[in-house]
């Protein structure tokens, strides 16, 4: 089978839908299926990160084609996508992303003659940032649904967003669950390595990794760590990840004004074995978000064995699985937050309990199963369309 997967970010950008695109690429190659990956040559900075062309990573051909210089959000057009779809002549292309492209591909679609199937990654839930973007989220979805007939599968990652399709007139025979985020077992294997940052520090390690933006709740978790440091004061924390530059300033700003400089370290972007140590090597991982669906590291972290503290919003519930895997609370809470870091902290049975419940909760929702699911879809739609 031949396969494009259309996402305007790939790898080595960093965020959950390239995770996800890229395991899942990467899975169906070993699988024997030739897959390509048509992209841009940005990150979702929209800082450039490679040339326009096409390149081999982990069997997986990548076409990175440039943006258009109109960006709404995270949107675009890509130059040359027909051109590049017509070269490849896939018998499916994925789509990911509530974008452009989707409903260029669904124009194409007969002409080129293709199944089509899309990966929408609940935008409402996730938060729209562009004033813009959010204007125009509601022709967007009347148009998907008006035009769904052209589309052979839609993917909803469980039941949440599989019910947000159905209200929004996507019809449920058309949507098929497919769990993601999922585990690759080499994740599962992983044993890290120590981290040089880390050495001499005799006190628990607290760990955020993703984008340092508002709505990941950064700013709540610095609120929670003034107190922790006053009961834990060689207590460190390091949040690290791709930064919303004025929005770091004001991380770094509350972070002198509490003095908290000897107990906070503030890291870029990680490079994935970098992550996996980080979090091998943490007493616990915090995501404090605000707005987000299922971040993928609660779930990289839980397969590493680390406890976890999240928020009870939107589908972190089905990732995380309360007192057996990690400890969720309300979102903008620092007080609570700061109680379940510190239950985490201080008690090592519970530690243990935890990190073992994380292994085998993390161990269930392998990607390779969720391939599965994928593959079956895709012969459901190339067996239809004969």
């Amino acid at each position: 089978m031949k396969v494009t997967i259309v996402s305007p970010f790939y790898t080595p950008s960093i965020g959950g839908v390239e995770t996800i695109a890229r395991d899942t690429a990467e899975e169906l190659v070993r699988r024997g299926h030739e897959v390509h990956v048509v992209t841009t040559t940005c990150d979702n900075t929209w800082e450039k990160i490679a040339e326009a062309g096409e390149v081999m990573s982990g069997g997986v051909v990548i076409h990175r084609l440039n943006p258009s210089s109109l960006k709404i959000g995270y949107s675009t057009l890509m130059e040359g996508l027909k051109g590049t779809v017509e070269e490849i002549r896939p018998d499916i292309v994925h789509s990911h992303n509530l974008h452009p492209h989707l409903f260029q591909l669904i124009n194409w679609k007969q002409e080129i003659g293709y199944g089509l199937v899309a990966q929408l990654h609940y935008p409402t839930v996730t938060g729209i940032d562009s004033v813009v973007a959010r204007g125009l989220y509601r022709p967007t979805m009347w148009n998907l649904a008006r035009n769904q007939g052209k589309v052979d599968g839609v993917v909803a990652h469980g039941v949440k967003e599989r019910d947000w399709l159905v209200g929004e007139k996507i019809d449920e025979e058309r949507i098929r669950k497919i769990r993601y985020p999922a585990v690759p077992a080499r994740l599962l294997e992983y044993e890290g390595n120590p981290v040089p940052e880390l050495e001499g520090v005799d006190g628990p390690v607290v760990l955020y990794i993703g984008r340092i933006t508002w709505r990941k709740g950064v700013h709540v978790l610095v609120d929670a760590v003034k107190s922790l440091v006053e009961e834990a004061p060689n207590l460190r924390v390091v949040i690290a990840g791709p930064p919303e530059k004025d929005y770091l300033e004001k991380i770094r700003s509350a972070v002198e004004q509490k003095g908290l400089q000897d107990n906070v370290v503030l890291e870029g972007a990680l490079s994935e074995k970098k992550k996996y140590d980080y979090m091998c090597a943490s007493t616990v991982f915090v995501s404090p978000s605000i707005k987000d669906i299922h971040p993928i590291t609660l779930l990289e972290a839980q397969a590493l064995g680390t406890p976890v503290v999240s928020t009870n919003i939107a589908a972190i519930p089905d990732i995380v699985r309360d007192g057996e895997t990690g400890i969720l609370v309300e979102s903008e809470d620092p007080e609570a937050l700061k109680e379940a870091i510190g239950k985490i902290t201080r008690d090592a049975a519970l530690r243990r309990r935890l990190s073992q419940g994380a292994r085998e909760w993390a161990s269930s929702l392998s990607l390779e199963s969720s391939v599965d699911s994928l593959e079956d879809l895709y012969s459901d739609i190339l067996e239809n369309r004969r």
